[in-house]
């Protein structure tokens, strides 16, 4: 299924990118639990994801939305600036049936497009150890692992149980 990405200035609707981000969490935070013997509480997560949805749009972040012919949005990415010149890719998240098209591929380049003309130079990221095909992804596009970043949205505690990665862009 051929997907249209956008970047919106704004989301003045947050039901989709609430939606997108509910299955994310709800799919992730357990798995992730499970593995790590951790409580991390997915609706917490989620509303922390929800109330900082501003730091993921211009001027210094970015929203990337993809949406099916009919419109429906089925995958989401964002970046949020974490120090100059550079940014993080958070929650690329593509619905089940989305996958498997190429579609992931596209989200990142489209970040890593738009992370370059805001200027920078470096874009890092995390994902759990359980998420081989996003590593994979990313690993493909050129990223490289690294060690833990002080910018990182979690704690130093969660670090053993992440991989991180860095790519340099300019």
């Amino acid at each position: 299924m051929l997907h249209t990405l956008e970047t919106p200035d704004t989301i003045d609707d947050t039901s989709e990118v609430e939606a997108l981000l509910r299955e994310y969490f709800y799919w992730a935070v357990p798995l992730f639990n499970a593995q790590n013997n951790l409580d991390v509480d997915a609706e917490t997560a989620l509303s922390h994801a929800l109330s900082n949805l501003a730091i993921c749009l211009p001027p210094d972040g970015c929203t990337v939305l993809a949406r099916s012919p009919d419109g429906r949005a089925n995958a989401i990415g964002f970046y949020r600036k974490i120090r100059a010149g550079a940014v993080e890719i958070k929650r690329l998240y593509l619905r089940p049936e989305s996958r498997g098209e190429g579609l992931g591929r596209k989200m990142v380049r489209r970040l890593i497009e738009e992370a370059q003309k805001a200027g920078n130079s470096d874009i890092f990221l995390d994902t759990a150890g359980f998420m081989s095909a996003a590593h994979g992804l990313y690993r493909s596009g050129g990223f490289k692992d690294v060690e833990f970043y002080p910018e990182a949205e979690h704690s130093r505690e969660i670090s053993p149980h992440v991989i991180y990665m860095a790519l340099k862009i300019n």
